[in-house]
């Protein structure tokens, strides 16, 4: 398993998408992004408008940044783009979820507000209430 993830690495090109896999304290975020360029030694990915540099013989971050904080490349395979879309759809939804305002939600119609409901208990497994 190792030899293949080492040929891997040597076969990276820039523009290759890879999982930039993360552990930061007791959390893992794992997220989608393309390598800008290679050195001899280096593979070099663009995140956050700067970059981060990792060996091109193990796939490690070069100087991480802390025990708690640790970094490394995967190959992108179709079941993980799908699971990072996901997981980065349901952060967002969330997030939105979160922010809603009350005048937002008074501005709109009593049609609108019963299909959000609607859409709501259906997501979250929830039984309709029967109406009187």
């Amino acid at each position: 398993m190792e030899t293949k993830k080492a040929n891997w690495l040597q076969e990276l090109q820039p523009g290759d998408e890879v999982v930039i896999r993360g552990t930061q304290g007791y959390g893992r975020r794992d997220k989608i992004r393309k390598v800008s360029r290679l050195t001899k030694s280096q593979i070099i990915v663009e995140m956050m408008m700067r970059e981060n540099r990792f060996s091109r013989e193990t796939g490690r971050e070069i100087g991480a940044r802390g025990q708690s904080h640790f970094l490394s490349l995967e190959p992108l395979t179709p079941e993980m783009r799908l699971l990072i879309q996901t997981f980065d759809l349901v952060d967002q939804v969330l997030y939105a979820a979160k922010h809603i305002q009350t005048a937002t939600l008074k501005s709109r119609t009593p049609e609108e507000l019963q299909q959000f409901l609607a859409q709501i208990r259906r997501i979250t497994g929830q039984v309709q209430e029967q109406e009187p």
